[in-house]
């Protein structure tokens, strides 16, 4: 049966899944959600009967208004919230793995990312940049764009035309690259910011927002950082009360590390270079991480700024393995990125699969007798294993990250990270519907996913989550995995941003 998912408010009848913290996941297998105008107005928990559902509208008197029901193998997810890629690097996805960071960048990245001063190019780059993160379920994404201003104004454009959230920025660069690609002066730099603020300001969307991105300290003088640290501090603009956002890069490589060390000799660590220019605080969004030490992460908690764990990249250019269960228990803030290029996956879901590998071999190195090459220097035994997840298990370090860990900083931790909580990265009546419609059913083709029909009901339509036999709870959370560990944008039907459709394999199909 055609289910019309274009309507400005509808009521969603079946299982829905929602983070409550890195430690719990709450799984619903007969919600009743109400959306009206992009907002989540009301969700009943327990609704597990048609006769049910129609008792609860007549109640509250919407009988009329538009009702989706789920089959089972179908629930919702709160959006995808990718807290770092980059662009202009799709066109390079899959390729320079041979490369650690800096050669990366010089024989591949600059190069590339050198092109984006033609807005026709921009444009034609851009406009399927977008649509494929769309298609990944990707609500929020944290971008990166070039040092160009009139690229850059294309990506605004083509964001703001698909509907998706989006945090978006010029890269600052003034030394340590092509001078065909820097920013000639850090005024000029600080200028293409400037007009790259207001022009998103412009849009009035609550959706959109600007980003200061000095790419990392080593591609910046200290003038111009010190003048971005002072356009951060500035008062500003509507529609978003809040300090300006910041994202950049931090101890990704130990060669990088190096050169950041010989180049600001006056501060006590990477971390202390931001810091001490203005650009580490509660809106600063810092990349990768691998290599920050102890006195780093405290200090970055201090500042209320957070890390974008970014475990494709960091394997894929032989980067480092972030010690993310440590950053949890600190209670830094913690979210994913797909890092594209140096993530070689545009998916949320490839950034989930191998942060939960990168976790195992943290855990394995810890395991190894002290001294041994492979083992940390932070190096302790592995907390005790156990098959729930609980609030009660407050150590996330030197263990497998388990599944809430890991549902969570695709969502509400990313949007925590984006200082984005309270309105995105979980369901909760006042929130906004940025959600994924997820589907596991056999017609998605997705030849990794397994899937066992429970059987039919008189009409022909699948039972219910749990129906004749159990709840339901313990098939959606195998549900959730399955699709966590081997689902792809097959098996996303429809994406929602504030209750819009906007992707998804319902979506009007276009060229990627």
């Amino acid at each position: 049966m055609a289910r019309d998912l274009t309507a400005s408010s509808f009521i969603f009848h079946g299982a829905l899944i929602t983070p409550q913290d890195p430690y719990v996941i709450k799984y619903l297998p007969h919600a009743l959600i109400c959306i009206e105008d992009g907002i989540i107005q009301w969700i009943e928990e327990d609704i597990p009967t048609d006769a049910h559902v129609e008792a609860v509208l007549s109640a509250r008197g919407l009988q009329k208004l538009n009702l989706v029901k789920l089959q089972r193998g179908e629930f919702l997810l709160p959006g995808f919230v990718d807290t770092h890629t980059h662009a202009p690097q799709f066109p390079n996805l899959g390729r320079g793995g041979q490369y650690e960071l800096l050669d990366w960048l010089a024989n591949l990245t600059f190069p590339t990312e050198s092109k984006f001063g033609d807005a026709v190019y921009a444009k034609k780059v851009y406009a399927s940049v977008v649509r494929r993160l769309l298609a990944c379920g990707t609500t929020t994404c944290c971008y990166f764009s070039s040092t160009h201003l009139v690229g850059t104004k294309v990506l605004i454009d083509v964001v703001h035309a698909s509907g998706q959230r989006a945090f978006i920025g010029n890269c600052n660069m003034d030394r340590n690259a092509p001078a065909s690609y820097l920013d000639r002066t850090h005024t000029d730099s600080l200028a293409n910011s400037r007009c790259m603020i207001s022009y998103v300001n412009s849009f009035k969307s609550v959706l959109l927002r600007p980003i200061l991105t000095p790419r990392f300290a080593l591609s910046c003088t200290d003038d111009l950082l010190s003048g971005l640290g002072k356009l951060a501090a500035e008062a500003p603009a509507t529609p978003h009360p809040a300090r300006l956002p910041i994202q950049t890069h931090i101890s990704e490589n130990t060669a990088e590390i190096l050169v950041t060390a010989s180049l600001f000799p006056a501060h006590a660590s990477y971390a202390a270079v931001y810091d001490d220019f203005g650009l580490l605080g509660p809106t600063t969004i810092l990349a990768h991480g691998c290599h920050l030490s102890d006195t780093e992460i405290a200090l970055v908690k201090k500042a209320g700024a957070g890390i974008s764990h970014c475990p494709t990249s960091n394997f894929n250019l032989s980067s480092g393995v972030a010690r993310v269960g440590e950053w949890l228990d600190e209670g830094v803030k913690v979210g994913l990125g797909t890092d594209v290029s140096g993530g070689y996956s545009a998916s949320m879901l490839t950034a989930i699969q191998h942060a939960s590998l990168a976790s195992k071999v943290v855990t394995m190195q810890a395991a190894l007798p002290r001294g041994t090459a492979a083992a940390g220097a932070n190096s302790r035994p592995p907390s005790p294993s156990s098959t729930t997840t609980t609030a009660a298990q407050t150590r996330l370090a030197n263990r497998p990250l388990p599944t809430a860990t890991l549902l969570h900083m695709a969502t509400l931790g990313g949007a925590a990270l984006c200082n984005l909580e309270s309105r995105i990265g979980s369901f909760a009546p006042g929130k906004d519907f940025d959600a994924l419609l997820v589907s596991l059913l056999p017609e998605t083709a997705n030849p990794n996913v397994w899937w066992e029909d429970g059987g039919g009901g008189g009409d022909g339509e699948r039972q219910g989550w749990g129906a004749g036999e159990h709840d339901g709870v313990e098939d959606l959370e195998a549900s959730l995995e399955k699709f966590l560990f081997c689902g792809d944008d097959r098996n996303i039907s429809a994406v929602f941003v504030r209750g819009s459709l906007v992707g998804g394999q319902t979506f009007p199909p276009g060229v990627l």
